[in-house]
């Protein structure tokens, strides 16, 4: 998806751009620049006593990350993955959006245009008597706000220019399919020699930097499974603070779409650094025990004492097979979000559960006084024939801090610090470019 972005600001800048997409910044009124947001209680690691069925306030990454600007040539997987986008980037901004104009294709009525704008775009009219209200609903005021997203199909733009070529539509003798085939396919093929271009770039490094290290592996079609590297500076540091790590994966990073993974680590300042990063070919287990053997072998063979992930099984499996005298944690974040889809409206209509669980898992200081508060609270709200609440407790020593209390996880309970270092990546590398690209 191609994309045009206008967002509230207190001034106006415009930019020359080319026909596939407009990218300016409107004016905002007093008005929309004093737009209210909602705040809420909930941190974004215990349960949110809200049960919203609007979209427009789901949170999918932590509070303490700041949403990704969208920029000209950003592209999305769909209009709803931009739709998604774009509501989080304005919720952190200050608006709301609403869906606009949109343009269905002649050839599969699929859209492949959407644009969507500011709640408070447009004018009131004035003098005009509203209509009697049949519900307590609010009436939005709006002040023309210019902001706006627009999106289009890149498979549907590339037919445009074929048509131009071939008279008309009709006349192309392939469709968006097939176009959208053939682009992948060249892609891959692409990627053959891409590879051998980045193993001489490392090996040029290796010149520099006697201490570089990297790894690769490939399949039984000499295709690539995994790549990993890490700089002599970082293997150094490593031997002083591998105390924890943080793992986590992200897309969006190269033209084939390979899952990139970094190793993240924290120093004594508190600082974010990096251990290394790698490429996958899939989240699979194979690729991710691969991944860890080769980062201990460039560690010299030093486990970390402690690690962080998300909920994946494939990582958790991969994870305990290799790094055997780990400590492995689960991103409380991620499982309170699972269970807030799960339960979220059941939650909303019992306010004293949410209190007591919150107090339960984030308070307990001991295992035991954990499963005491545990059993207490379900024998009190007779919660016991609810699935989620004991597939919970299942899993409770892969989360709760009360497990983790001799552990070390510095001011960790998330993933957020991968995430972080992800959405650093997604703004200066562009999701197109080739593995050589992303490494330079």
């Amino acid at each position: 998806m191609d994309l045009d972005l206008n967002e509230p600001a207190p001034e106006t800048m415009d930019y020359d751009i080319p026909l596939e997409a407009e990218l300016n910044t409107g004016t905002t009124s007093a008005g929309n620049a004093t737009a209210k947001t909602r705040q809420t209680s909930a941190t974004g690691v215990t349960l949110s006593s809200e049960d919203n069925g609007s979209e427009e306030e789901v949170q999918s990454t932590p509070e303490t990350l700041v949403p990704q600007k969208p920029f000209l040539g950003m592209k999305f997987d769909s209009l709803e993955e931009a739709r998604i986008h774009y509501n989080k980037y304005a919720k952190h901004i200050g608006f709301s959006i609403r869906s606009s104009s949109s343009r269905k294709s002649v050839l599969d009525q699929e859209r492949d245009k959407q644009v969507f704008i500011c709640n408070k775009a447009g004018k009131n009219e004035e003098g005009k008597v509203p209509a009697v209200k049949l519900r307590n609903t609010p009436i939005t005021k709006r002040y023309d706000c210019k902001a706006k997203l627009r999106v289009e199909r890149i498979g549907d733009r590339i037919m445009e220019i074929m048509s131009e070529l071939y008279g008309s539509r009709a006349n192309v003798p392939y469709d968006t399919k097939k176009i959208s085939n053939y682009t992948a396919k060249q892609n891959e093929k692409h990627m053959h020699i891409d590879i051998p271009e980045q193993l001489e770039y490392f090996e040029e490094l290796k010149k520099e930097d006697p201490n570089f290290f990297y790894r690769y592996k490939l399949d039984k079609e000499s295709r690539v499974e995994n790549l990993f590297w890490v700089d002599g500076p970082a293997r150094e540091v490593y031997k002083l603070y591998n105390d924890c790590i943080s793992f986590d994966t992200t897309y969006m990073t190269n033209m084939y779409k390979l899952p990139c993974a970094p190793i993240i680590g924290i120093n004594r300042y508190g600082q974010t650094i990096q251990f290394g990063c790698g490429f996958l070919r899939n989240e699979r287990i194979g690729n991710f025990v691969c991944l860890f053997e080769q980062f201990l072998e460039a560690m010299g063979g030093l486990h970390p004492l402690n690690i962080i992930t998300d909920q994946d099984q494939a990582m958790r499996t991969s994870i305990l097979s290799v790094f055997v005298n780990t400590i492995l944690r689960n991103c409380q974040w991620h499982i309170m979000q699972k269970l807030q889809q799960e339960i979220g409206p059941f939650i909303a209509k019992h306010e004293e559960l949410r209190k007591d669980f919150n107090e339960i898992v984030d308070c307990s200081l001991t295992p035991a006084e954990f499963e005491t508060r545990w059993v207490e609270m379900i024998q009190k709200h007779d919660v016991a024939h609810n699935k989620h609440l004991t597939d919970l407790y299942g899993i409770r020593d892969h989360f709760v801090p009360a497990y983790f209390m001799n552990c070390f996880f510095p001011f960790l309970q998330t993933t957020a610090r991968s995430e972080g270092f992800n959405a650093v990546l997604k703004r200066y590398v562009s999701p197109h470019g080739s593995l050589l690209h992303f490494f330079k």
